[in-house]
């Protein structure tokens, strides 16, 4: 495309951010040619115009930029509904600056990585703090102790943490055995997901805390998704832990993965008789059509934990959270 040709579509939810980034494109020598107010809207435009750059904030819409060739996700100003962004520019050089690294990020999004045969068990959440990481280390440690050497990826690029509970150094660029006998390795870039490939036949399984549990986006755009492509070509096994409520099943229900391949885990708020349980867990296997189980809340054993700085298994071994997440692996795992 000639340099006096170079189009654009903006794509942003707050009015003002939008007004601004479309005046930027403008003097930086842009025509914004569509000015998107609903993915609906962008997509019909984008049918027929491919070849413009859309410049999209992270809260417009799930999956809104599949028809353009070229996109630039910068940080909205609402909650985001894809990974939060991490550009956010404030001025025309930094705008400039961002489309100027645009050819290299285009670069990696077609970088295809293949699949490993080694096992892989991803564990998701349904929003935040749900326990999910918890249930990683726990993950990881119960195959340990089965006699597997195991190495436990956090892929969660948004909020990494499991290099702060461990106290790990430099977990990106090489893995570090833990006290608990697993290796712990973090995923933040692309050269960290090839290296992740490169070593993933070096190890009997692979356990991957991705975080918040979110719809697809086209394939590459992020190191993130990249991370998952990658694990589910490697036919990888789905955790996803939710909370009982009803705004979290809604979220559920927009979100879960196509298939078969996954399994719920269902973190409770408060204490449940065996039968209230297994009416539950029924009744929830009965709405998605996949395996459930329970698992309590065991707060004191989560302190002890992440005060330690280790596993479940070393800090509380008298815990009902090991037998049950042990009993949600078998689950996972048939």
């Amino acid at each position: 495309m000639a340099e006096s040709e170079r189009l654009a579509v903006t794509a942003i939810r707050d009015m003002h951010q939008e007004g601004f980034i479309a005046a930027t494109l403008t003097r930086l020598g842009w025509k914004v040619i569509y000015r998107a107010i609903s993915p609906e809207g962008l997509n019909e435009f984008l049918a027929n115009n491919q070849e413009a750059l859309v410049v999209q904030s992270d809260d417009f819409a799930q999956n809104s930029m599949t028809g353009s060739s070229e996109s630039i996700l910068i940080r909205g100003r609402s909650l985001p509904c894809v990974d939060m962004a991490t550009a956010d520019p404030q001025s025309d050089f930094e705008l400039e600056e961002l489309l100027r690294n645009r050819k290299s990020e285009r670069a990696e999004d077609q970088f295809f990585i293949s699949a490993t045969a080694t096992p892989i068990l991803s564990i998701f959440s349904v929003g935040r703090h749900v326990g999910a990481s918890s249930i990683s280390i726990g993950t990881a440690d119960f195959f340990t102790q089965q006699g597997e050497k195991v190495l436990l990826v956090d892929g969660n690029t948004a909020h990494p943490t499991l290099a702060r509970h461990f106290t790990a150094h430099n977990i990106r660029t090489a893995p570090q055995i833990t006290s608990a006998g697993f290796s712990l390795l973090e995923v933040s870039e692309l050269s960290g997901l090839i290296y992740l490939n490169t070593i993933a036949d070096q190890y009997d399984r692979i356990v991957l805390d991705v975080g918040q549990l979110q719809l697809s986006v086209p394939a590459g755009r992020r190191v993130r998704d990249q991370l998952v492509s990658w694990a589910s070509h490697s036919h990888a096994r789905k955790l996803i832990c939710t909370r009982t409520d009803i705004g979290s099943f809604e979220e559920l229900e927009q979100l879960a993965p196509q298939g078969q391949q996954w399994t719920i885990a269902l973190a409770l708020s408060k204490v449940k008789s065996r039968r209230e349980r297994k009416d539950l867990e029924a009744k929830v296997a009965e709405q998605f059509g996949v395996p459930v189980q329970s698992i309590s809340r065991d707060s004191r054993a989560i302190e002890n934990m992440e005060a330690q700085n280790t596993t479940l298994a070393i800090a509380s071994p008298k815990s009902i959270l090991l037998g049950e997440i042990a009993r949600s692996l078998e689950v996972a795992m048939r």
